[in-house]
């Protein structure tokens, strides 16, 4: 197997993705990581990083987005405590945030309240580690805010609020609006 493979691989795994073929992106991810383990046992200590996680990752975003939660979910805890400073990906841990975004998602659409609060101070908690503060990524804002407002939870709107970059802020209408209701949220007695 060769370098190039794993590009032809990768790119149709994008694709399939972008098209919404949501099932065969997946697959095809998983086989990305599998060929991208391979190829990076063969490289030198201080070679390229074994970038095996990624496609894992993807992989798994895919299942979720295409309801397969039982498959995805272990994925998405393994991405969400990744090492990505030991592993050399420090540039793509944000990828802990995506992950741990959709299971306090789910949480939030089940009810659970319990395994909401713990999601979401283990998905803090994680993102102080990481030195990129949950959540920050415009859309997961966005997603995470309104299952705040939906739960009436405060301190997670208010912890969402402090997140918001005034200058991503003034590019989403949508985001206004959920930062005006999480606004009003707050300030009730």
């Amino acid at each position: 197997m060769s370098a190039d493979q794993l590009q032809a691989l990768e790119n149709r795994a994008y694709a399939s993705w972008e098209l919404g073929e949501l099932l065969e992106a997946a697959e095809l991810f998983i086989a990305a990581e599998r060929l991208e383990s391979e190829l990076a046992s063969t490289r030198g200590p201080f070679a390229k990083a074994n970038r095996s996680i990624l496609h894992r990752a993807r992989g798994a975003y895919c299942l979720w987005d295409a309801g397969e939660f039982e498959r995805a979910r272990p994925i998405l805890y393994a991405v969400a405590l990744f090492d990505w400073k030991q592993g050399r990906l420090w540039g793509d841990r944000h990828d802990a945030e995506k992950a741990y975004s959709r299971l306090v998602l789910e949480a939030a659409a089940s009810g659970n309240e319990d395994s909401f609060s713990a999601l979401w101070v283990a998905a803090s908690a994680r993102g102080r580690e990481l030195d990129y503060p949950f959540p920050t990524i415009v859309p997961v804002q966005k997603k995470l805010l309104a299952a705040a407002l939906a739960l009436r939870r405060k301190d997670v709107c208010q912890d969402i609020l402090a997140n918001l970059n005034a200058k991503l802020l003034a590019k989403h209408h949508d985001l206004q609006l959920l930062k005006a209701q999480a606004e009003a949220l707050c300030s009730e007695a």
